[in-house]
């Protein structure tokens, strides 16, 4: 190491022993984090608690480790537990079969409180108009808070999936509010933020596909 480089490394060190305590701990990564925490979910302007609470590990086939193992009972019970604790991002999927799940678990808290996120498969517009009225029905909700196009693995996915992208845009229209397609940094048009803070479920009531 030479002189110049030594100099520069040990007034680094110096000013950062400068720095006193109190100070040292309000840095941003000094700073605690809680699970019950209230975030803003990127620019989509839906707040979410810090942490989700997922159903679906090794979820496949309509069923996933939690709905195996846990069941009707268990599951729910373990969604309402986590709500007590302050997480009411609750994550789903039709691949993990946990719909009635969550409808079971949402009998027990006010559905504003929470935040619901699912995913789907559908390539077609007829498919994900059909999967958007059935998860409502599976979940026994009139709106879903959030809509993914589950696991998109292929540079052609905006084209493969054109057909059911399109039913999100129109559901974006009507509703202010979609987020579709689990990619950062997509341009899809059906992918992005809101500036409207307006109620999702008075509105969602009055749509034929309730998203936001």
């Amino acid at each position: 190491m030479n002189r110049r480089i030594f100099v520069k490394n040990a007034s680094a060190a110096a000013g950062l022993l400068a720095i006193s305590p109190l100070a040292l701990h309000s840095l941003p990564f000094r700073q605690k984090k809680n699970i019950s925490d209230r975030i803003m979910l990127g620019k989509t302007g839906i707040e979410v608690s810090r942490l989700a609470m997922g159903t679906g590990t090794n979820g496949t086939g309509h069923n996933s480790n939690q709905t195996r193992q846990l069941g009707m009972k268990g599951l729910p019970d373990l969604l309402q537990a986590g709500y007590d604790m302050g997480v009411t991002f609750w994550d789903s999927a039709d691949q993990y079969g946990s719909h009635p799940h969550l409808r079971e678990a949402l009998k027990r808290v006010p559905r504003e409180k929470v935040v619901l996120l699912s995913k789907t498969h559908a390539s077609s517009e007829a498919e994900m108009k059909a999967d958007l009225d059935r998860f409502r029905k599976e979940l026994g909700t009139d709106y879903i808070d959030i809509m993914l196009l589950h696991c998109m693995m292929s540079d052609d996915w905006p084209k493969e999936r054109e057909g059911a992208m399109n039913v999100l845009t129109e559901a974006r229209g009507d509703l202010e509010r979609v987020i579709a397609g689990d990619l950062p940094g997509s341009d899809s048009p059906a992918t992005g933020d809101s500036s409207s803070q307006s109620g999702p479920s008075m509105r969602a009531r009055k749509r034929p596909y309730a998203v936001r």
